[in-house]
């Protein structure tokens, strides 16, 4: 945004390069003319005060009476831009710089009609030729840099953010930049250290530290991922949810399960439906590695009721409630399951199982899809038999069943 601000500044306002054109730039084959020196000092004072339609209409009979001139479609080319007639500034700054004046604030004219236009590789060429022009201007050699990262060039942009680091090892911009290449590019410590330099310099945003968190996740040293998390916590107030639940996931990682239980708590009160999911599931399996079945079973149903579809999560449960003959629970968790993916065998047999110990007397409709999903993917097989038997079984024992015989 700085950049661009700038830019716009050079652009945009007669401060710059325009004051003083008319007397000490412009030479046209009748200088001595008054008519002409006349004219030249209205469309100065004209783009002094803001009056840029004056200026361009002033300008319009010297550029047709000396169209080879560079300095009339130079000046022109500014007032064009500033009543945001891109096509004619850039028609302008292309005359002039045709007729021998390639300077910067041309360039920059052409850089920004560009960037209007969303002429990426255009703006690559202004830029480049800034940095040649303005050789002493970092600000060009910045843009540049970022121009080649976000046009999928980035070996070449960290090129160029590396030197400028160089020449300016104190500006965290410069550091953040080089390791948003050196990240693009994947390499990750080397993106580290750059984002390291930029906040010990002294630029202290969530965004850093929680991309070195990211970073050091990815060199497998959740500590320091932690450290990294917890600083880009510090720096937000409130906290983000989602940055809380990073942290309880990574404490569950590397075996801090009360310090996980913690966090992951504090997300049921602040985050949006999707992450109190995510927070009940942590939750639930931190009960479970205690052997707290009960809240285990709490956590994850309420965290089907915000909406997860964990399909681990709901295998889990059918097997839980399986296991304590609660089949009507059983059932729904792993009808879920079985409707939302592949099953394997054991998931198909404990579903059958579940269907025919709940409402069989009911629904026997029930009992027959589960068996022919069984059916369908391994055959009549022995266990197939097996269900088929305990569900006929079951049907003659039911009194309500239609199916009872004499």
């Amino acid at each position: 945004m700085q950049v661009r601000l700038l830019i716009m500044t050079i652009v945009l306002t007669g401060s710059v390069f325009t004051t003083g054109f008319a007397a000490d730039v412009l030479v046209t084959p009748s200088a001595d003319s008054p008519d002409v020196a006349n004219a030249l000092q209205q469309v100065q004072q004209a783009q002094q005060t803001g009056n840029h339609a004056r200026a361009i209409e002033l300008l319009a009979p010297l550029h047709q009476a000396h169209p080879n001139q560079p300095d009339v479609p130079r000046l022109m080319a500014h007032s064009y831009l500033a009543q945001q007639q891109y096509d004619n500034a850039r028609a302008a700054a292309v005359d002039a710089i045709a007729h021998g004046r390639l300077t910067v604030d041309l360039l920059a004219i052409l850089m920004q009609v560009d960037r209007q236009r969303g002429d990426q590789t255009a703006q690559l060429n202004d830029v480049a030729l800034l940095t040649v022009l303005d050789v002493d201007n970092a600000t060009w050699r910045q843009l540049y840099g970022q121009l080649l990262n976000s046009s999928g060039q980035p070996a070449a942009a960290e090129a160029v953010f590396r030197r400028l680091t160089e020449t300016s090892p104190a500006d965290t911009r410069l550091w953040t930049q080089r390791a948003n290449a050196l990240l693009t590019l994947e390499q990750y410590s080397d993106a580290a250290t750059a984002y390291e330099t930029a906040w010990r310099l002294g630029d202290h945003s969530p965004m850093i530290a929680t991309v070195l968190a990211g970073l050091y996740q990815r060199l497998n040293d959740t500590q320091a991922a932690l450290n990294w998390l917890d600083r880009a916590m510090t720096a937000q107030s409130p906290p983000d949810p989602k940055l809380r639940l990073q942290q309880a996931q990574w404490l569950y990682t590397i075996g801090e399960p009360d310090a996980a239980a913690t966090s992951a708590a504090l997300v049921l009160t602040a985050g949006d439906k999707p992450l109190i999911a995510r927070a009940h599931r942590l939750l639930g399996r931190l009960a479970m590695d205690q052997k707290r079945i009960d809240e285990a079973l709490d956590h994850w149903h309420k965290a089907l009721d915000a909406g997860s579809t964990d399909r681990a999560m709901l295998l889990a449960m059918g097997k839980l409630h399986d296991s304590r003959n609660e089949f009507d629970l059983a059932h729904r968790c792993l009808s879920r399951y079985i409707d939302t993916g592949p099953a394997d065998r054991e998931a198909l047999l404990l579903h059958a199982r579940a269907a025919m110990h709940t409402d069989h007397s009911n629904n026997p409709a029930r009992i027959a899809e589960a068996l022919q999903i069984y059916v369908e993917r391994f055959g009549l097989d022995d266990d197939a038999r097996t269900l088929l038997h305990t569900a006929l079984t079951l049907s003659r024992q039911s009194p309500a069943s239609p199916h009872t015989t004499n």
